[in-house]
């Protein structure tokens, strides 16, 4: 079987160690597990590569193979197993197979060196960012240092790993960007570093060049032991003293200059010749060094090098750093040292300034750190210092590996072993593996099951391969008709149709019925389209695709969810009503546009974006359709796409979309940065709202959509705002850097403004959600997280049912980077009580309490509820989002299974619910009342047993021990009454005043001395209501209803003042309840809220 790896997977080879005790062992072990894959061949080559590395974790004798799929492995065993048995010493394969029986760990001592500012490239390391947290900490650490202050100011992120192709075709440093440059080879450094501490590879000596000594001075911990605070702020002030240093306007300019191969006479002939002009600024090896030159000079230097056969390459620097014409910066490199350089060195460093060991001695390191700036790099003598100390392994702790060359060149007829853990043209998985190999077949002991942390991996017995056969055929058969799920990979929407009566069957109706179209090759640049199924595709024209897209590979999306993402404490995952919103559902359409056009091309501006309608996560996924397509565009330097979203359902295609919008992106301009000036509010209010105050009283937006940090003015016209830029490293589940084309995270927080506003007009209920933007600008391409930035709302317009407003944020400093005109939002009033029910369910009641007087003076505990007139127009509205948004605030998740089986009219099924929010309200109020107790709706479960009798469950039950309480539950289209009691089973009834009891609906409950009774009572209809009402009410507090004669549930007596019905039990209602025998049953009645109410009260002595 083929391997089958997700188009997002980084991991494009894995690394197998096989181990033994010794040479010859090893045999027997590739042997085995050769044998092994022929017996199961539906193993996975993950599985293998994890099994291989925990088994070889302590063995003394290592071959390393690197493969790319299990037919790779296979002939890599092969070819292996035929050198080793003809006893080869050495096997160095670069295409992925290393052995050595002589090994460089036994003979010497590993150094760490970390390679400076030349080392930087685009998009270095991005593939280990993607999976190895180690790594993607330093790079969020370098984030967070460099804050956005302008928009010219420096954003790690998008200069490390560029969103399109700014400048890859150098694969080179910008030149005027030397600050960015070592500040990014810095953090890649220290990556490596981590990722090594977490695999066990530990150095004995360091070594940094042309600023990769920084990394050097922290891994030894000269800086001390360093917290996350202190990191970024170590970077935050190194970045700002390499800028100081690059700022100067007293440096002389100069070119750099790599000579190879030319006549050492040549070299001192032009220094002479050129004093002051020329410098040799690194000594690389015997063959390679490095010139300074003044820029009037160079074209005739490189001629008379040329002339001489020596071969010239420029680099891209203009700073003579590591010359003398540095003398003026010392003080400034100096001042920053001294803040950091304090401790002795727990590894030793060495120095290429001084070609040796550096001392112990804080002091001596600052003066030989801070002078090297102004000293030649004397790298070959340093490597053979090294080399006299006895170090053999020399691993480059860093991107690009140009040092490994010359360490190769500088050591070539001595015994070594120089290892590049970065490659620029190999991806950054493969060539990590191929690094490693050759240190594990070396003698070097890592432990490369930290590298499987985080994938789904099992550990296999290479000793029982028919037992896994039989597992996987027996358990596991799907592998014969679905792909493997590799790791990194999204685990919804992975599976194709299998074929018809398939051993499967049992397991079909759990999986998606998809067809087996190709998927996308999408990655981290568009990850909201990751695994989608493309349809139909005619490339650069259109593309049609299916995707399902679900909460849990998509965690940002449930905060927004109408309502709040604290719904109940003890289902904490529960979230509220979860909608596609807006803004997220623009950022779909964005990437369906962007896979039309080249990588460069980028979005600028949002036409017409409409939702016609809502569609939420109800069951945790949605599937939708993408269809875009490009259409004729007035702008040649732009291209116009129109994107529709639909949903998945049979006709689709023949109803409204859920959005729709045409998108122009820019495909051959430069992105436009128009400056701003606010429009002043008129009469505003200083507020000062800070975010605890906006969220939840205000919002209803969870954690990662919380971008709103203050508000300082507000007034009928608008609104001013501060927020924050948020976090992407939880948007997404399969990939912690998602480069959203639109942020929507971000786009989300500043539309919220919007119902901010709302939220302080003098009527509270106020609830809104958007529907159109006529036109929405981006003039930045990239934000940096963290970073603080300027919002401004103004109403621009106001029809009977919507708001508008534009919407301009800026960096604060005057720049625009995103304006929104005629953003409309639909406005909904719903009842104060519901809306600040919906954003703090365990705080607030939508229900009033019965009074309870109502009971006649009960003697035990009694919690209720009632709920009059629900708005039902408002919840029929907008495809009934406010009706299914209370759903969601009040109902666990496995009453939404119920409701959402739920049919007919709205009416019927918004008595349903509030009948059930009052009875969770009145669980909530006795906890409350009685135990000082707070919960949530959510948290009170209404069962009803097979007679309909409701029954509070949850875990709040611990807390009333060994008391129990019984429920109630009666509604009518207008009213919903519930009622707890303790210790007593209770009964409430209601009916609406004016109904019509039928002659022979009376005929049929009343005998004739009840009739006469209620005519004696002197109430006329409403008499016999209330004994209909008695009758109901003593039935469910029986714990039955109406399940026999409703006749024999006889009515002996009514007071007509007090209320008070005397009921006794007769003919079949006695056989079930012989203790009733003779009692007559006390039931109290009532007129409340324009109904007929009865209660009864039962002592649980009756029952037991």
């Amino acid at each position: 079987m083929s391997d089958h790896r997700h188009l997002y997977d980084a991991f494009d080879s894995e690394l197998c160690l096989i181990g033994a005790a010794t040479d010859e062992a090893l045999v027997d072990e590739v042997h085995r597990l050769r044998c092994y894959l022929d017996q199961v061949p539906q193993s996975t080559l993950e599985d293998i590569a994890y099994t291989c590395a925990y088994q070889a974790r302590n063995q003394p004798c290592i071959v390393a193979l690197v493969a790319s799929s299990l037919q790779d492995l296979r002939l890599r065993l092969d070819s292996v197993h035929k050198k080793l048995s003809e006893n080869v010493a050495r096997i160095r394969d670069k295409n992925g197979v290393y052995f050595s029986r002589e090994r460089m760990a036994q003979h010497g001592r590993i150094a760490f060196l970390f390679p400076g500012v030349t080392s930087f490239y685009p998009d270095m390391l991005r593939d280990l960012n993607l999976v190895f947290d180690d790594c993607r900490s330093v790079f969020d650490e370098l984030e967070e240092a460099i804050r956005v202050d302008t928009r010219d100011s420096f954003i790690p992120s998008d200069y490390i790993f560029p969103p399109s192709a700014i400048y890859r075709d150098s694969h080179m440093m910008p030149a005027d960007l030397f600050s960015e440059s070592l500040i990014a080879t810095h953090a890649a450094n220290l990556a490596f570093f981590r990722l090594f501490e977490r695999i066990s590879l530990h150095p004995d000596g360091l070594l940094g060049f042309s600023g990769g000594d920084f990394a050097a001075l922290d891994v030894a911990g000269v800086y001390g032991a360093l917290s996350r605070n202190k990191r970024i702020q170590f970077m935050r002030e190194g970045y700002t003293m390499l800028n100081s240093l690059t700022d100067r306007d007293d440096l002389p300019q100069c070119a750099m200059l790599v000579v190879i191969d030319a006549p050492a006479n040549l070299l001192t002939e032009l220094c002479e010749r050129y004093p002051g002009r020329v410098v040799i600024s690194s000594y690389d090896s015997a063959r390679q060094h490095v010139l300074a030159l003044s820029p009037e000079i160079y074209a005739e230097t490189v001629e008379q090098l040329q002339k001489a056969n020596a071969r010239c390459v420029q680099v891209p620097m203009k700073w003579p750093f590591s010359t003398p014409w540095c003398a003026k910066v010392l003080p400034t490199i100096r001042q920053f040292l001294s803040h950091w350089v304090r401790h002795v060195p727990r590894i030793p460093v060495y120095s290429c300034a001084t070609a040796d060991r550096l001392s112990v001695h804080p002091r001596d390191i600052l003066t030989v750190m801070s002078d090297q700036w102004i000293s030649p790099v004397r790298f070959e003598e340093t490597i053979r210092t090294m080399y006299a100390d006895r170090f053999r392994i020399f691993i480059e702790v860093g991107a690009r590996g140009n040092m490994t060359t010359t360490i190769d060149e500088i050591l070539r007829f001595d015994r070594h072993l120089a290892v590049a853990v970065n490659r620029i043209h190999r991806s950054g998985i493969t060539q990590l593996h191929h690094a490693l190999a050759q240190l594990a077949a070396h003698g070097v002991r890592l432990d490369l099951t930290a590298l499987h942390a985080k994938r789904r991996r099992n550990l296999l017995d290479f000793d029982h391969p028919l037992a896994a056969l039989a597992q996987t055929r027996n358990v596991v058969s799907l592998h014969a008709h679905y792909p493997v799920i590799q790791a990194f990979a999204p685990t919804s929407n992975l599976f194709p149709k299998p074929a018809h009566g398939t051993p499967t069957e049992s397991v079909q109706k759990n999986l998606p019925d998809l067809v087996d179209h190709h998927r996308l090759a999408y990655g981290a640049e568009f990850p909201m389209l990751a695994n989608a199924e493309v349809l139909e595709e005619q490339p650069g024209i259109s593309i049609e695709a299916s995707k399902t897209i679900s909460l849990e590979d998509y965690p940002f999306l449930k905060d927004y969810a109408v309502g709040t993402s604290q719904l109940s404490f003890s289902e904490p995952d529960l979230h509220g009503l979860t909608i596609l919103s807006l803004a997220s559902g623009l950022e779909i359409m964005a990437e369906a546009a962007r896979k039309l056009l080249p990588a460069s091309a980028r979005l600028i501006e949002v036409d017409n974006l409409r939702a016609q309608r809502w569609i939420g996560f109800e069951r945790g996924a949605v599937k939708i359709n993408i269809k875009a397509e490009r259409i004729a565009s007035t702008d040649p330097s732009c291209a116009a796409i129109k994107v529709q979203l639909r949903d998945d359902t049979p006709n689709s295609a023949f109803t409204w979309p859920i959005f729709e919008a045409t998108l122009l992106l820019n495909i051959a301009g430069e992105m436009t940065h128009p400056t701003m000036v606010p429009i002043p509010l008129t009469h505003p209010r200083q507020v000062n709202w800070s975010s605890s105050e906006i969220y939840p009283e205000r919002l209803f937006h969870g954690g990662a959509l919380r971008s709103i940090r203050h508000v300082d003015q507000w007034s009928e016209e608008g609104v001013n705002f501060e927020l924050e830029v948020p976090s992407r490293s939880e948007a997404v589940r399969y990939t912690r850097i998602p480069l959203f084309t639109v942020w929507p995270q971000l786009l989300d927080g500043i539309t919220s403004a919007f119902a901010l506003w709302r939220s302080h007009e003098k009527f509270f209920g106020a609830i809104s959600l958007p529907f159109r933007a006529r036109r929405i600008s981006f003039h930045a391409a990239n934000y940096s997280e963290g970073a603080r930035l300027r919002g401004y709302l103004r109403l621009t317009s106001v029809t009977p049912r919507s708001h508008i407003a534009d919407i301009n944020v800026s960096d604060g400093n005057g720049n625009l980077l995103i304006h929104i005109k005629g953003w409309e939002e639909i406005c909904e009033r719903i009842p104060d009580s519901y809306h600040r029910y919906i954003l703090k369910p365990a705080e607030r009641f939508i229900s009033e309490e019965v009074p309870l007087n109502l009971f006649h003076a009960p003697t035990m505990p009694i919690a209720t509820a009632f709920i009059a007139e629900p708005p039902i127009k408002i919840f029929e509205q907008n495809q009934e989002i406010w009706l299914r948004a209370m759903a969601y605030t009040a109902l666990s998740q496995a009453e939404r299974e119920d409701w959402l089986e739920m049919q007919g009219a709205t009416s019927r099924r918004v008595e349903w619910l509030f009948g059930r929010i009052a009875a969770k309200e009145s669980v909530r109020r006795y906890l409350l009342k009685q135990h000082l107790s707070r919960w949530t709706s959510a948290d009170v479960r209404i069962w009803p047993d097979d007679s309909g009798k409701p029954h509070p469950l949850g875990s709040w039950s611990d807390v009333l021990k060994s008391s129990e309480i019984d429920l109630s539950i009666a509604h009518t289209s207008k009213l919903v009454v519930a009622a707890v009691a303790a210790h007593t089973h209770i009964g409430i009834d209601i009916e609406t005043l004016g109904r019509d009891l039928s002659d022979d609906f009376i005929r049929g409950v009343f005998t004739p001395h009840e009739i006469e009774l209620a005519a004696r009572c002197g109430e006329g209809p409403v008499g016999l209501l209330k004994f209909w009402c008695g009758k109901e009410a003593i039935s469910k507090a029986l714990g039955t209803g109406i399940r026999y004669s409703p006749q024999d549930l006889h009515i002996d007596a009514a007071d007509p003042v007090t209320g008070t019905l005397h009921i006794q039990l007769q003919g079949q209602w006695l056989d079930s309840f012989k203790k009733f025998t003779g009692r007559k049953n006390p039931v109290q009645t009532t007129i409340f809220s324009g109904h007929a109410f009865a209660s009864c009260l039962l002592p649980n002595t009756l029952f037991t």
